[in-house]
């Protein structure tokens, strides 16, 4: 549109130009010039006509878009609004959600004193319990070596030798049949005693033999020690010998009965009998806790027996 206007403006001094000379000198009409002017003005106004037509496409087209900008426009508004609503309530559920942060922080803070509290309780009751702990391991430790005492102080044993046998001097003596034994500390095949607990024990032998062309000691060891010895005292081919002694015991230390070589280097062999004539056994050896010892411990509240 704008653009014929400005063709128009262009083209208006030329046809005012035109029109006004179409007369010869001499003031007749110039056909010439006129059919020229009209050529001209037909084809101005084809142009025009042409130029108008662009102007009224392009009208309808910029219409079209004017229409759908408005519709883009009113979409938008609605959109809008709606975002508007949207953003309204959003700031409604972000208040919301901060006084539930606010009141969700205040129960944290509160949880934190409970719990700090809690702890402290916890501490508390963990001390309690491990002095509950000490003093029933304490308890625990007084009922047990009580048991101990009550089960351990009747270690007594009695055994005798089944079948006659010869043995050197450089072995122990075995006495292999049971007559009695409590606290089992007896060994009828390694012929040792193994002391139970710690105290003071007395023990008795008797040993019938063959006779010998020297008559043998017979000691009694603890830990390779002699802690009692006898001779034997012979009748005819036979003989016996006995011996008895007290002494105090470690536990777990040993003592077994032993011939001695003779002259201190000299192994010897000695038949050791098991029965008389009549057939009563003869060769024991017997045993017997006469006193257990016990202390005070200072870490522990109470007796604590030497085990």
């Amino acid at each position: 549109m704008f653009e014929a206007v400005f063709r128009l403006c262009i083209f208006l001094p030329y046809i005012s130009g035109l029109i006004l000379p179409l007369t010869k000198s001499d003031g007749t009409a110039d056909l010439t010039s006129i059919l020229s002017h009209i050529t001209l003005l037909e084809q101005t106004v084809d142009t025009l006509h042409n130029d108008t037509n662009r102007l009224q496409i392009d009208l309808r087209t910029t219409n079209e878009r004017l229409q759908l900008t408005q519709a883009d426009l009113n979409i938008t508004r609605q959109e809008l609004q709606t975002s508007r609503t949207d953003l309204q309530v959003t700031r409604t559920d972000l208040n919301i959600t901060r006084q539930e942060l606010q009141t969700s922080r205040t129960e944290i803070q509160a949880t934190k004193v409970d719990l700090q509290h809690t702890q402290t309780d916890l501490q508390t009751t963990k001390k309690d319990l491990q002095t509950a702990q000490t003093d029933l391991m304490t308890k625990g430790l007084q009922l047990k070596h009580l048991n101990s005492v009550s089960e351990t102080s009747a270690v007594a044993f009695q055994v005798f030798v089944s079948s006659s046998y010869n043995v050197t001097s450089l072995d122990p003596v075995v006495y292999d049949s049971i007559i009695y034994d409590t606290g089992s500390g007896y060994n009828t095949t390694t012929g040792m005693f193994t002391a139970p607990v710690n105290g003071t024990y007395m023990f008795w032998i008797q040993l019938g033999i063959l006779l010998q062309r020297f008559p043998p000691s017979t000691s009694i060891k603890q830990s390779g020690k002699t802690i009692g010895s006898g001779w034997a005292a012979y009748s005819s081919s036979e003989g016996a010998v006995s011996a008895t002694c007290v002494s105090h015991l470690q536990k777990d230390e040993e003592v077994w009965v032993q011939f001695e070589q003779f002259r201190g280097d000299i192994p010897i062999t000695v038949t050791v009998r098991s029965g008389s004539y009549v057939g009563d056994a003869i060769s024991f050896i017997t045993g017997h806790l006469l006193q257990q010892f016990c202390l005070i411990h200072p870490n522990f509240i109470g007796l604590q027996f030497l085990q």
